[in-house]
């Protein structure tokens, strides 16, 4: 297995896991996870009390040699759309993406938290 597909599975894994926790702690918010392993993407969304549609997304996507991981935050209404930058990681290689994993995956639930309870 290589580095790539070691983060890939990581990161989906432990999102599942966090998953699960939430679903069982605040059903009525009915959290869910979207991940496209082959496009570097993880979606966590949640029922809304305030927009149609709001989550938090992970992506990682390949800048020449080197790699960038950015977490956003995004809530869709009818008149208008919400992006805040939560974190971005520029020129990583896959190794260092690996060694970063936990910090960032970290940060990505805290965030998930602090949104989803708004």
């Amino acid at each position: 297995m290589n580095d790539l597909t070691k983060l890939a599975s990581k990161i989906s894994q432990q999102l599942e896991s966090f998953i699960n926790m939430l679903q069982e702690e605040k059903q009525k918010q009915e959290f869910s996870l979207l991940y496209f392993e082959t496009k570097m993407l993880w979606i966590i969304n949640w029922k809304s009390t305030n927009y149609l549609k709001e989550y938090c997304e992970l992506e990682i996507w390949k800048d020449n040699n080197k790699y960038s991981l950015m977490c956003n935050y995004k809530a869709e209404a009818v008149l208008e759309n919400l992006t805040e930058e939560l974190f971005l990681l520029e020129e990583k290689t896959i190794k260092e993406l690996l060694a970063k994993s936990d910090e960032v995956l970290n940060e990505f639930r805290k965030d998930v938290q602090k949104f989803s309870n708004q």
